[in-house]
């Protein structure tokens, strides 16, 4: 482990959630690491993932919609 090391004292776990939210405007880049991961659907929008992102792009207004990415149970300890 070398010099990584776990302090003795450190602040308690706070998991409450924030007054904030974010909300995704708009997602930029794209990976072309895999194969075949871009489709058309019936409308003609091209669909693709972004990490763990759904997107659908609207090509005629350059507008998107997502599905995917929403709050998930955190499961640690």
């Amino acid at each position: 482990m070398g010099q990584v090391a776990e302090p003795y004292e450190h602040n308690p776990v706070n998991k409450s959630k924030p007054d904030q939210s974010l909300e995704l405007e708009y997602c930029y880049g794209y990976s072309v690491r895999s194969r075949q991961n871009v489709y058309f659907n019936a409308e003609g929008n091209a669909v693709y993932n972004a990490a763990a992102l759904g997107v659908i792009l609207e090509t005629s207004s350059n507008t998107q919609t997502f599905f995917g990415g929403g709050e998930t149970v955190d499961r640690r300890r």
